[in-house]
């Protein structure tokens, strides 16, 4: 099903058919429900999710509901696979100088190697073949995350070390944010 739709979701955007509802959505909000939806995942890994965003200070952001939580599920489920067992992952957000909210998701997993980098967003592609490590997966949800965040005035983007883990991170227009 998740596959369908992401091949769904992929079709729409490519033909400019996707319909986005761009509204003020409190961010804190849907980053708690997004946690609580996939702290499932990580009961038999035994890896801990340390949400540092969701109770701070109510930041306001101008999207799309379903699409922002669509992509913050993508990235957690990645954090989740590429982790190692009783590992960790962190959520933090924080508010950046031009005017919006940077939402990073760290993992203490595999990582990626330094020659993956540049493709890490293009469709099909996955970080590791290796069936021991990518258990599940079809390369197009990082992609189809990269075209929902530019769709909604976003941007996206990650930082990796091998063995130590990966950061991903989104950045979306504060709802104050007038450009």
């Amino acid at each position: 099903l998740s596959l369908i739709n992401d091949v769904l979701d992929l079709s729409k955007i490519e033909s400019n058919h996707l319909s986005m509802t761009i509204e003020e959505v409190e961010s804190n909000k849907i980053v708690a429900e997004t946690i609580m939806d996939i702290s499932s995942l990580c009961i038999d890994r035994k890896i801990m999710i340390s949400d540092d965003f969701s109770e701070g200070s109510i930041v306001s952001l101008q999207t799309d509901k379903l699409r922002l939580k669509q992509c913050l599920l993508n990235i957690l489920s990645n954090a989740v696979k590429y982790n190692v067992d009783a590992g960790t992952i962190t959520v933090s957000g924080r508010e950046t100088e031009d005017g919006f909210l940077r939402i990073s998701v760290t993992d203490t997993g595999i990582g990626i190697l330094e020659e993956n980098h540049k493709i890490i967003f293009k469709m099909f592609h996955m970080v590791n073949d290796d069936a021991l490590i990518a258990k599940e997966g079809t390369g197009i949800g990082l992609h189809v995350t990269k075209l929902l965040i530019t769709n909604m005035a976003g941007r996206i983007g990650f930082t990796s070390d091998v063995g130590v883990g990966s950061t991903f991170w989104i950045e979306l227009p504060l709802a104050s944010n007038q450009n």
